[in-house]
Protein backbone atom coordinates (compact mmCIF):
# COMPACT_ATOMS: atom_id res chain seq x y z
CA UNK A 1 0.00 0.00 0.00
CA UNK A 2 2.65 2.38 0.78
CA UNK A 3 4.97 1.70 -1.98
CA UNK A 4 1.55 2.25 -4.38
CA UNK A 5 1.20 5.75 -2.56
CA UNK A 6 4.46 6.70 -3.40
CA UNK A 7 4.36 5.50 -7.09
CA UNK A 8 1.16 7.57 -7.12
CA UNK A 9 3.14 10.76 -5.56
CA UNK A 10 5.95 10.58 -7.97
CA UNK A 11 2.82 10.20 -11.33
CA UNK A 12 1.74 13.26 -9.85
CA UNK A 13 4.53 15.11 -9.59
CA UNK A 14 5.92 14.16 -12.72
CA UNK A 15 2.70 15.38 -14.26
CA UNK A 16 2.92 18.73 -12.85
CA UNK A 17 6.45 19.66 -13.23
CA UNK A 18 5.67 18.49 -17.06
CA UNK A 19 3.08 21.38 -17.05
CA UNK A 20 6.01 23.77 -16.10
CA UNK A 21 8.30 25.19 -18.54
CA UNK A 22 11.23 27.42 -17.74
CA UNK A 23 13.18 29.43 -20.16
CA UNK A 24 15.10 32.83 -21.19
CA UNK A 25 13.71 36.10 -23.33
CA UNK A 26 15.57 39.09 -24.90
CA UNK A 27 13.89 41.32 -27.04
CA UNK A 28 14.33 44.77 -28.36
CA UNK A 29 11.52 47.61 -27.87
CA UNK A 30 11.01 50.92 -29.50
CA UNK A 31 9.23 53.07 -26.72
CA UNK A 32 7.88 56.70 -25.76
CA UNK A 33 5.99 58.34 -23.96
CA UNK A 34 2.43 59.50 -24.14
CA UNK A 35 -0.47 61.67 -22.18
CA UNK A 36 -1.94 65.25 -21.50
CA UNK A 37 1.82 66.36 -20.38
CA UNK A 38 3.48 65.29 -23.40
CA UNK A 39 4.71 67.38 -26.30
CA UNK A 40 7.79 66.87 -28.00
CA UNK A 41 8.86 63.33 -27.07
CA UNK A 42 9.84 60.78 -29.81
CA UNK A 43 10.68 57.10 -29.98
CA UNK A 44 13.87 55.31 -29.45
CA UNK A 45 15.08 51.94 -29.01
CA UNK A 46 15.78 49.76 -25.74
CA UNK A 47 15.61 46.03 -24.70
CA UNK A 48 14.26 43.74 -22.31
CA UNK A 49 15.91 40.42 -20.94
CA UNK A 50 15.05 37.81 -18.48
CA UNK A 51 13.37 34.38 -17.41
CA UNK A 52 10.06 33.27 -18.04
CA UNK A 53 7.81 30.43 -17.02
CA UNK A 54 5.06 28.70 -18.47
CA UNK A 55 2.11 26.84 -16.52
CA UNK A 56 0.03 24.99 -19.06
CA UNK A 57 -3.42 25.10 -18.06
CA UNK A 58 -5.54 23.48 -20.88
CA UNK A 59 -3.57 21.81 -24.47
CA UNK A 60 -4.67 25.53 -26.37
CA UNK A 61 -3.89 27.78 -22.70
CA UNK A 62 -0.86 28.13 -20.67
CA UNK A 63 0.07 31.24 -18.31
CA UNK A 64 2.94 33.13 -18.71
CA UNK A 65 5.28 35.44 -16.19
CA UNK A 66 8.80 36.16 -15.83
CA UNK A 67 10.87 38.72 -14.11
CA UNK A 68 13.00 41.23 -17.22
CA UNK A 69 15.51 44.10 -16.83
CA UNK A 70 13.74 46.74 -19.02
CA UNK A 71 15.89 49.47 -20.79
CA UNK A 72 13.21 51.99 -22.06
CA UNK A 73 14.49 55.86 -23.64
CA UNK A 74 12.75 58.02 -24.56
CA UNK A 75 14.04 61.75 -26.72
CA UNK A 76 12.81 64.69 -26.36
CA UNK A 77 13.49 67.86 -28.48
CA UNK A 78 11.92 71.79 -27.76
CA UNK A 79 12.77 75.48 -27.60
CA UNK A 80 13.00 77.49 -24.56
CA UNK A 81 13.23 80.80 -24.31
CA UNK A 82 14.64 82.79 -21.63
CA UNK A 83 14.70 86.14 -20.42
CA UNK A 84 17.95 88.28 -19.06
CA UNK A 85 18.22 91.91 -17.74
CA UNK A 86 21.50 93.04 -18.60
CA UNK A 87 22.09 94.89 -15.63
CA UNK A 88 22.31 91.65 -13.61
CA UNK A 89 25.18 90.58 -16.09
CA UNK A 90 26.81 93.84 -15.99
CA UNK A 91 25.40 94.49 -19.33
CA UNK A 92 24.48 98.44 -18.43
CA UNK A 93 23.43 99.65 -21.97
CA UNK A 94 21.67 96.06 -23.24
CA UNK A 95 18.17 96.25 -21.06
CA UNK A 96 15.94 93.13 -20.93
CA UNK A 97 16.93 90.50 -23.89
CA UNK A 98 15.86 87.08 -24.63
CA UNK A 99 17.65 84.71 -25.71
CA UNK A 100 16.08 81.11 -27.87
CA UNK A 101 17.48 77.30 -26.42
CA UNK A 102 17.18 74.03 -28.64
CA UNK A 103 17.09 71.67 -26.18
CA UNK A 104 17.99 67.89 -26.77
CA UNK A 105 16.66 65.68 -23.91
CA UNK A 106 17.21 61.60 -23.48
CA UNK A 107 15.51 60.28 -20.60
CA UNK A 108 17.19 56.49 -20.01
CA UNK A 109 14.94 54.21 -17.57
CA UNK A 110 15.87 51.08 -16.47
CA UNK A 111 12.88 48.59 -15.01
CA UNK A 112 12.60 45.32 -13.54
CA UNK A 113 8.92 44.14 -15.00
CA UNK A 114 6.97 41.08 -14.16
CA UNK A 115 4.76 40.34 -16.65
CA UNK A 116 1.41 38.13 -16.13
CA UNK A 117 -0.18 36.75 -19.49
CA UNK A 118 -2.50 34.53 -20.88
CA UNK A 119 -1.12 32.59 -24.28
CA UNK A 120 -3.71 31.26 -26.07
CA UNK A 121 -2.50 28.64 -29.17
CA UNK A 122 -5.83 28.68 -31.04
CA UNK A 123 -3.98 27.87 -34.03
CA UNK A 124 -0.95 25.33 -34.41
CA UNK A 125 2.32 27.04 -34.28
CA UNK A 126 0.57 30.50 -33.43
CA UNK A 127 0.17 32.00 -29.73
CA UNK A 128 -1.98 34.92 -28.91
CA UNK A 129 -0.73 36.81 -25.95
CA UNK A 130 -2.95 39.16 -23.32
CA UNK A 131 -2.70 40.39 -19.99
CA UNK A 132 -0.55 43.10 -17.64
CA UNK A 133 2.86 43.69 -16.56
CA UNK A 134 4.32 45.49 -13.54
CA UNK A 135 7.34 47.14 -13.08
CA UNK A 136 9.89 48.72 -10.43
CA UNK A 137 11.87 51.51 -11.63
CA UNK A 138 15.61 50.90 -10.67
CA UNK A 139 16.87 54.13 -11.81
CA UNK A 140 16.30 57.64 -14.15
CA UNK A 141 17.98 60.08 -15.68
CA UNK A 142 18.45 62.61 -18.18
CA UNK A 143 20.78 63.39 -20.47
CA UNK A 144 20.76 66.95 -22.10
CA UNK A 145 22.41 69.26 -24.64
CA UNK A 146 21.09 73.19 -25.06
CA UNK A 147 22.39 75.62 -27.76
CA UNK A 148 21.58 78.65 -27.80
CA UNK A 149 22.23 81.77 -30.42
CA UNK A 150 22.09 85.62 -30.35
CA UNK A 151 23.40 87.85 -32.38
CA UNK A 152 27.06 87.04 -33.83
CA UNK A 153 27.38 84.37 -30.35
CA UNK A 154 26.28 81.12 -29.42
CA UNK A 155 26.50 79.03 -26.08
CA UNK A 156 26.17 75.64 -25.40
CA UNK A 157 25.68 73.28 -22.22
CA UNK A 158 25.12 69.66 -21.63
CA UNK A 159 25.16 67.16 -18.95
CA UNK A 160 23.08 64.52 -16.59
CA UNK A 161 20.61 64.84 -13.92
CA UNK A 162 19.60 61.78 -11.83
CA UNK A 163 15.68 62.05 -11.55
CA UNK A 164 15.59 58.12 -9.92
CA UNK A 165 13.98 60.02 -6.62
CA UNK A 166 11.59 61.92 -8.24
CA UNK A 167 10.01 59.38 -10.32
CA UNK A 168 7.38 57.35 -9.04
CA UNK A 169 8.51 53.45 -8.55
CA UNK A 170 5.55 51.51 -9.64
CA UNK A 171 4.60 51.35 -12.92
CA UNK A 172 1.70 48.85 -14.32
CA UNK A 173 -0.09 48.68 -17.70
CA UNK A 174 -1.91 46.59 -20.17
CA UNK A 175 0.06 43.80 -22.48
CA UNK A 176 -1.14 42.12 -25.70
CA UNK A 177 0.84 40.45 -28.79
CA UNK A 178 0.92 37.28 -31.00
CA UNK A 179 3.70 35.47 -32.08
CA UNK A 180 4.71 31.73 -33.76
CA UNK A 181 6.29 29.06 -32.67
CA UNK A 182 9.91 28.17 -34.74
CA UNK A 183 10.39 24.95 -32.79
CA UNK A 184 7.39 24.16 -30.91
CA UNK A 185 8.03 24.28 -27.44
CA UNK A 186 11.35 25.26 -27.69
CA UNK A 187 11.72 28.44 -29.10
CA UNK A 188 9.12 31.25 -29.74
CA UNK A 189 9.20 34.79 -31.67
CA UNK A 190 6.80 37.18 -30.20
CA UNK A 191 5.59 40.54 -30.60
CA UNK A 192 4.16 42.03 -27.62
CA UNK A 193 2.58 46.00 -27.29
CA UNK A 194 2.52 47.25 -23.64
CA UNK A 195 -0.05 50.42 -22.55
CA UNK A 196 1.06 51.57 -19.21
CA UNK A 197 -1.53 53.44 -17.47
CA UNK A 198 -0.35 53.64 -13.43
CA UNK A 199 1.15 56.88 -14.91
CA UNK A 200 4.90 58.58 -14.18
CA UNK A 201 5.42 61.42 -12.87
CA UNK A 202 8.93 62.87 -14.18
CA UNK A 203 8.35 66.39 -12.40
CA UNK A 204 9.51 65.45 -8.80
CA UNK A 205 7.70 65.81 -5.47
CA UNK A 206 8.01 69.50 -4.91
CA UNK A 207 7.12 70.76 -8.89
CA UNK A 208 3.77 70.61 -10.10
CA UNK A 209 2.99 66.97 -11.45
CA UNK A 210 3.74 66.06 -15.17
CA UNK A 211 1.69 63.06 -15.65
CA UNK A 212 3.02 60.83 -18.59
CA UNK A 213 2.54 56.83 -19.67
CA UNK A 214 4.96 54.44 -21.38
CA UNK A 215 3.67 52.97 -24.63
CA UNK A 216 6.26 50.29 -26.03
CA UNK A 217 6.25 47.53 -28.59
CA UNK A 218 8.55 44.41 -28.47
CA UNK A 219 10.24 42.08 -30.86
CA UNK A 220 11.35 39.02 -28.67
CA UNK A 221 12.31 35.42 -28.76
CA UNK A 222 12.17 32.72 -25.90
CA UNK A 223 13.96 29.72 -25.74
CA UNK A 224 12.16 26.88 -23.33
CA UNK A 225 15.23 24.82 -21.61
CA UNK A 226 12.71 22.88 -19.67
Amino acid sequence: MFRKFILAALVVTSAAFAQVGVGVRAASNVGTLYGDDVKNTSWNVGFNAGVAVKFDVLPIISIISGLEVDLRRIPEKYKRVEEYDGKDLGLEDVGVFSIDWDVEEDLTMWYLDIPVFARFNFIPMFHFDFGAYFAFNLSSNIHYKQVASYDVSSASDSGDVDISKEVKTFDAGLLAGAGVSILPGMLDIDFRLTLGFAGVDLAGKNDEAVWVNHLRMQLGATFWFM
